[in-house]
């Protein structure tokens, strides 16, 4: 299965693992591990996660932490559209989205 992960996504990536990175590098190095590892699930075509809060989406919690992948299942292609702390609102996702629509299809 084609596996896509928006540019927000890798963003949201990035920042969740600087700002640990800050706090404990080896942490990060191992926050990193678990999301790659819950993406790779994805992309091997296990249906993981609950159904999602935003319409047409799944979440699935990482395990271990705080950080939920939040993506859409289509036929061939598995899509990661964002992924963000379990204390951050959807109603910043979607803001986003109104601001910046180029990488959400």
């Amino acid at each position: 299965m084609n596996l896509r992960i928006s540019s927000r996504a890798r963003d949201q990536l990035r920042q969740q693992l600087a700002y640990v990175a800050e706090r404990n590098p080896s942490a990060a190095v191992r926050l990193a591990d678990r999301v790659i590892a819950a993406i790779e699930g994805l992309a091997e075509g296990r249906r993981t996660g609950r159904p999602g809060t935003l319409p047409g989406t799944r979440e699935l919690v990482v395990t271990g932490s705080a950080l939920i992948i939040i993506y859409q299942m289509q036929p061939n292609q598995i899509e990661v559209l964002y992924i963000k702390h379990a204390r951050q609102s959807y109603e910043r996702l979607e803001e986003a989205d109104l601001d910046d629509e180029d990488d959400i299809a």
